[in-house]
């Protein structure tokens, strides 16, 4: 079996208050206030030990699949950066899939898409406000006709240029495809400057999972660290 030496850095147990969030596609915005902080702060402990020496920007909680959590636990990382007195600009760039414009009770009439077709818009155009710490950018309407032109490499370049340049916007956070989704567009994870994986307990034995692995290392994707959906997350350590 191959290893890929990518460690598991701590886990998040089952939230059984956002249980059936996605069926239901219902907001979570009132159950934002009462997230256990401490099944969170493995993550942002690590954040302001590695900020400390190597600034970070832009962070990203990924996942292999679909339908992992990602959305969610990035919406929750937003809530608790914010709640630190950063002030957080959370992105929906899943724009296959969007989904935290519904989580956040926010339309999505105008967001990500619409910045990447017309760079000359100013970015704070899709800035909505959660409270003035947590601001978020919807995924915008996606016209198929445009993928192409939008989710070039120097359009994308560009943008997150002029996103790192936002004045009052300490971290930036983005909600992408999923890493099995990521040809869709693999510009996008380039800019990230701090990407932890979510997985699964299954994943770390399917076969899909390790392929999907070996090709984002090939593709020189950094992944420094899993966040593993179980309490008994340590008997995994030295699996993948």
């Amino acid at each position: 079996m191959q290893k890929y030496n990518i460690p598991i850095i701590g886990s998040i147990p089952y939230l059984e208050s956002f249980k059936d969030t996605r069926e239901q596609n219902k907001s979570i915005i009132k159950k934002l206030n009462n997230i256990p902080i401490e099944y969170f702060s493995f993550i942002y402990d690590l954040f302001f030990s590695i900020n400390n020496i190597y600034p970070i920007k832009i962070l990203s909680i990924t996942s292999a699949f679909s339908n992992q959590g990602k959305s969610l636990i990035n919406i929750i990382l937003a809530k608790i950066f914010s709640s630190l007195n950063l002030k957080v600009l959370l992105i929906d760039g899943d724009i296959k899939r969007t989904h935290v414009h519904t989580r956040l009770n926010i339309k999505n009439t105008f967001g990500l898409c619409e910045l990447l077709n017309d760079q000359n818009i100013p970015i704070e155009k899709a800035i909505h406000s959660i409270n003035s710490n947590f601001k978020i950018i919807t995924a915008g309407i996606r016209k198929k006709n445009l993928d192409t032109k939008i989710l070039k490499k120097d359009n994308i370049n560009l943008f997150n240029q002029r996103l790192r340049q936002l004045k009052n916007i300490d971290l930036i956070i983005y909600d992408l495809l999923p890493l099995s989704k990521a040809d869709f567009y693999p510009h996008f994870y380039k800019e990230i400057d701090l990407l932890f994986m979510l997985v699964q307990e299954n994943d770390l034995i399917d076969i899909e999972f390790k392929k999907i692995i070996k090709k984002s290392l090939k593709r020189n994707l950094f992944i420094p660290a899993l966040i593993i959906n179980s309490r008994n997350y340590k008997k995994y350590q030295n699996q993948l």
